[in-house]
């Protein structure tokens, strides 16, 4: 995992039905986090399930996540006033 940048977590073998509190919890923990040097972090995730969508193949299903959390990623932008880095 980088600490700039792209960064890719894989939750494996959770329910489907478990993702949203998983994210849940671990927005509340870095929402929490405070640095000395970094005061603050945020994050965006997405996911992606088999169970969900059992026509896609793996290398969809990453896709879809990946969607996922760039939608999450631009909400967060908008609602906080600030311009999105184009990578």
């Amino acid at each position: 995992m980088q600490q700039s940048g792209m960064q890719k977590l894989q939750m494996e073998h959770a329910a489907c039905s478990e993702a949203p509190q998983l994210l849940a919890q671990l927005a509340e923990a870095a929402a929490a986090w405070h640095g000395e040097r970094v005061k603050q972090m945020s994050f965006s995730a997405g996911y992606a399930a088999h169970a969900e969508h059992p026509a896609l193949s793996a290398a969809e299903l990453v896709a879809e996540s990946d969607h996922r959390m760039y939608e999450e990623k631009t909400a967060y932008y908008k609602k906080n006033g600030l311009v999105q880095r184009r990578t």
